[in-house]
């Protein structure tokens, strides 16, 4: 898979990428919504319908796990029982630094950076194909 590639299966699902990282024997790719079409998806997704708590997490959580399924990666997230380190993540991308206010600044995004999940994965298959 190329970065291309991902890029396009995340664009698919109303994310983008927001940065990436590497680890001794992985990467982290770092997601987040994609505009124009992300807020319309999610409102019209089960997850935002059925009045439950914490549709946007839900959606996607559901979302994010299935473009990891598809892209043999694994999903980690901001939110639940166990949050991953998305702004020590975000800061170690190089896409992301802190505003003199202390507030996250994204390159693409800005001060409206939402870091919906991040999908790990094998570095030597990554990197090669970046």
């Amino acid at each position: 898979m190329t970065y291309g590639d991902l890029l396009s299966a995340a664009q698919s699902y109303n994310f983008t990428i927001f940065g990436s990282l590497a680890g001794d024997a992985s990467s982290i790719i770092l997601v987040g919504p994609h505009e124009p079409g992300y807020w319309p998806v999610l409102f019209t997704s089960p997850e935002w319908q059925d009045g439950g708590p914490d549709p946007v997490d839900r959606w996607s959580h559901r979302v994010i796990s299935q473009l990891a399924q598809e892209t043999g990666s694994k999903p980690y997230f901001p939110f639940g029982a166990h949050p991953a380190t998305f702004l020590t993540w975000a800061l170690a991308s190089d896409r992301a630094w802190q505003s003199p206010v202390g507030m996250l600044v994204q390159a693409e995004a800005g001060l409206l950076v939402s870091y919906r999940g991040a999908l790990e994965l094998d570095f030597c298959d990554f990197e090669q194909t970046l």
